[in-house]
């Protein structure tokens, strides 16, 4: 099995938050509309036939979301089938029960408020709070305006591109743990995303190595940690089937594997499904 690796991160981006919407379906399927070969090899075969249909009335009812759904699934857990076992083969050093020096990941409250647009062609100009953490765009006042202030699931894309105005940016504070918070807002700003919706964060970290982790009531968490490449990278982990999404781990995959699975028993502020 040979992947057409950008549908398969396209595909990834749109599974690995627990949430399909229609325009993220409608662009997959304008991407494979366009890439004749993305079409032709899996996964992109898989599913065009679905996307057609779709496309047949430009909308996504019920039925067409629910078939959906099982055919990334089904891309997903082959994908699993085929790399899944990497964490328990990955000799990387980080004994599987590492003990962690463990801290709350939080947000540094900046007295500044301005607006923004979430994209360069968007109209619509948000109303940001960097000292509260809020906003008025749809995506916080629908699932991240309950998490507390300190929360980094608060921040939305609008968010993210008011911290990273040069202005802004520079009364960061340069403490230890936020040089983590400043390459994530690095990597949000490059891929034109947003911490995820959880409320739950720490940074964990052993010896030199770190990891920021985020959870809540979803059975998905999320790991940050830098990768082969020097940047860092975002991981998804099943907490219910104890697995990586598509296979790809993390450095200390097993050790963050068995520290989800003590966080509910060591007292977490959120509890996670299935533990």
């Amino acid at each position: 099995m040979k992947p057409n690796l950008e549908t398969l991160r396209r595909i990834r981006q749109i599974t690995e938050d627990g949430v399909v919407t229609n325009e993220e379906v409608m662009g997959l399927g304008n991407f494979l509309n366009e890439n004749h070969m993305a079409r032709k090899t899996w996964p992109g075969n898989v599913v065009f036939e679905t996307l057609k249909r779709v496309f047949a009335d430009a909308r996504l009812d019920p039925h067409e979301l629910k078939a959906l759904a099982y055919i990334l699934r089904g891309i997903e857990l082959q994908c699993c089938g085929a790399l899944g076992q990497l964490d328990e083969l990955m000799d990387d050093g980080i004994p599987k029960f590492a003990k962690f020096d463990e801290m709350e990941f939080k947000l540094p409250a900046l007295d500044e408020q301005m607006q923004v647009a979430a994209t360069e062609e968007s109209n619509r100009i948000s109303n940001v709070d960097l000292n509260k953490h809020e906003c008025d765009c749809g995506d916080w006042t629908s699932r991240r305006f309950s998490f507390a202030e300190s929360s980094p699931g608060r921040v939305c894309r609008c968010e993210v591109i008011a911290f990273c105005q040069p202005e802004i940016e520079t009364q960061i504070p340069r403490t230890d743990w936020n040089t983590m918070f400043l390459r994530l807002l690095d990597l949000f700003s490059e891929s034109n995303s947003a911490f995820d919706p959880l409320p739950t964060w720490k940074l964990l970290r052993f010896k030199e190595f770190e990891w920021v982790v985020a959870w809540g009531d979803k059975e998905w968490a999320t790991v940050y940690t830098e990768g082969k490449a020097g940047k860092v990278e975002r991981y998804c982990f099943h907490l219910l089937e104890g697995r990586w999404a598509y296979g790809a781990v993390p450095i200390g995959a097993k050790a963050i594997k068995n520290y989800f699975a003590g966080a509910e028993s060591e007292g977490s502020n959120t509890s996670i499904p299935g533990f």
